[in-house]
């Protein structure tokens, strides 16, 4: 009845900053999802899927200059969808 399609993922891009300086970042008040141990938590969660699936999930350091962030980001996904 219905068709089922596999979409495979060829890259997740993984920003990765440590939770006090991603907070020190936030403008305005915090929300309940913005907790330190929570964010702690979901980092160290994210950085385990990146090790354990090396092949797609890329890391980049956030707390790198926009321009470089942007600059590794297209480089990886040209390798991935071509020039």
């Amino acid at each position: 009845m219905y068709e089922q399609t596999l979409v495979l993922i060829h890259l997740t891009i993984l920003l990765d900053i440590e939770a006090e300086k991603a907070l020190d970042r936030k403008e305005g008040d915090l929300d309940r999802m913005e907790q330190l141990d929570l964010l702690r938590s979901a980092r160290a969660a994210y950085i385990s899927l990146s090790t354990r699936h090396a092949h797609r999930i890329k890391v980049i350091q956030a707390e790198e200059p926009v321009h470089d962030i942007y600059s590794k980001i297209v480089h990886m996904v040209k390798k991935i969808i071509g020039p």
